[in-house]
């Protein structure tokens, strides 16, 4: 099957001199020039890959909202970006927001082939690795020591032998959908269909047709086309990014789940809603709420259980976790040779805010992959992207530095005091005084944290 191609960019002599490269090897192509024409192509039929300027006309930026569209919606299908020279820094910015490459122009013809082949190597390999996680019903976020992911896989099991409706929150690149699936899995309808149902993705229509079914009467003859629903019997419908929904339809999935009855469009039949409902959200849905973008009481209807997913960035200790799992992943799907990164590698990488979640993370473990030579195994603060270490090396070794020089002629316990209390003050400092945000991140739990830190004479807010 042809590999399809989607170009977009503003100028006409840019798409067709790309579409011209491609083409020439075999590539199937597809052009768009603007926002509204990339969303329309993609709605259309979801390409292999997108090439993506930066700058659409509309402002420096707009290539890069672009991207986080296609990120929210189909974050499976890579994204090269194009940029010219004055651009370079939001073409960085836009692989910390899940871009795999970006290429300058003007550009050479095999640079571009290069990153193409790559990428779609890398999300191909991808792609099974995800098939196979889902059939197990393994998330990454379930990959960690910490607090926060004990407490999810606990979650996991006793929602597992339940039936009750659950909302999923976490930001982008938390594989909200991986935990919905683990539930899934490990229950008793495991054997029954599990579906997801993307609501950014659908025109509106045509997802109420999707969910509810239609009785279509033409000459007087009927056809029935069944639902979501209904095809899903006692399966799992997963509702990814159900705040995006609009007020009527959010107003008749309501009436389905008030009743546990539904009836098709234009029919009359009441049918019985069997399927458990999972529902995934990225933004605060109290937000929405509050907004009057989202019913207050469909929310209630739907989190009869609530899972919060705990940013990465407020859990560094699942960070090296992570990246040994990716690491062994990454071996056993390329089969090359094993990476480790260094403790100033490492120290980036925790430091790091990571607004891309785990998904971010597992990105850059594969560009490592990809980008580093393969006899290169130690991996250093150098061989990072420099979006990722930009000030962390003077912090690093400026605080290693300082660090030796205070401690080395104190005995072994004043010593370790000294390191504890300096270094929960700095998480403190980090998560703005807050005790619960600390203990998440450092492993603990409250009340313990709350000793350690009298114990080192740390005064706190309390909270």
């Amino acid at each position: 099957m042809a590999i399809d191609v989607l170009v977009v960019d503003d100028e006409r002599d840019i798409r067709e001199l790309v579409s011209g490269i491609l083409e020439d090897n075999g590539y199937t192509v597809r052009t768009a020039s603007n926002y509204t024409e990339t969303i329309q192509e993609i709605a259309n039929r979801e390409p292999s890959i997108v090439i993506l300027d930066v700058w659409l006309g509309d402002g420096s930026k707009d290539g890069v909202v672009l991207l986080n569209t296609i990120m929210e919606s189909h974050a499976h299908v890579p994204v090269i970006m194009m940029s010219g020279h004055s651009t370079i820094e939001t073409a960085v910015e836009a692989i910390k927001h899940g871009a795999y490459d970006f290429i300058e122009k003007p550009f050479e013809s095999e640079r571009l082939l290069i990153s193409v082949e790559r990428a779609l190597e890398m999300f191909k390999l991808r792609f099974e690795n995800e098939t196979l996680k889902a059939k197990a019903g393994i998330s990454d976020v379930l990959i960690g020591d910490s607090n926060f992911v004990r407490h999810l896989r606990s979650d996991i099991e006793r929602l597992s032998a339940l039936s009750s409706r659950c909302f999923i929150n976490g930001p982008l690149g938390s594989d909200r959908e991986g935990i919905a699936r683990a539930i899934h899995n490990n229950s008793n309808n495991s054997e029954s269909v599990f579906l997801t149902i993307n609501c950014q993705t659908y025109n509106q229509k045509q997802l109420e047709i999707e969910l509810f079914g239609a009785d279509i009467r033409t000459n007087g003859m009927l056809t029935i086309k069944s639902g979501a629903f209904e095809r899903v019997g006692d399966g799992t419908i997963y509702f990814e990014e159900i705040t995006s929904l609009n007020n009527d339809l959010q107003q008749k999935i309501l009436k389905a789940v008030k009743n546990n009855t539904f009836t098709r469009i234009g029919g009359q039949l009441q049918i019985p809603l069997k399927s458990r409902i999972i529902c995934g959200s990225s933004i605060d849905v109290n937000k929405a709420i509050d907004e009057g973008t989202f019913i207050g009481e469909l929310y209630t209807r739907l989190s009869t259980d609530v899972i919060d997913i705990v940013p990465l960035r407020n859990r560094g200790d699942d960070i090296p976790v992570l990246v040994k799992h990716f690491v062994e992943q990454a071996v056993t799907s390329y089969n090359v040779r094993m990476k480790n990164f260094t403790e100033q590698a490492m120290f980036a990488l925790i430091s790091y805010d990571w607004p891309g979640d785990v998904l971010q993370l597992k990105n850059l473990v594969e560009w490592v992959f990809y980008n580093i030579t393969p006899d290169k195994t130690v991996i250093d603060i150098n061989d990072l992207p420099t979006y990722l270490v930009d000030g962390e090396k003077d912090a690093y070794n400026q605080g290693s530095t300082r660090f030796i020089a205070s401690v080395a002629d104190m005995p072994v316990k004043t010593a370790r005091d000294t390191f504890e209390r300096e270094y929960f003050i700095s998480q403190l400092k980090k998560f703005g005084g807050s005790i619960t945000k600390t203990a998440n991140f450092v492993g603990m739990e409250r009340s313990a944290l709350h000793r350690k830190l009298k114990s080192l004479g740390i005064q706190t807010r309390g909270t």
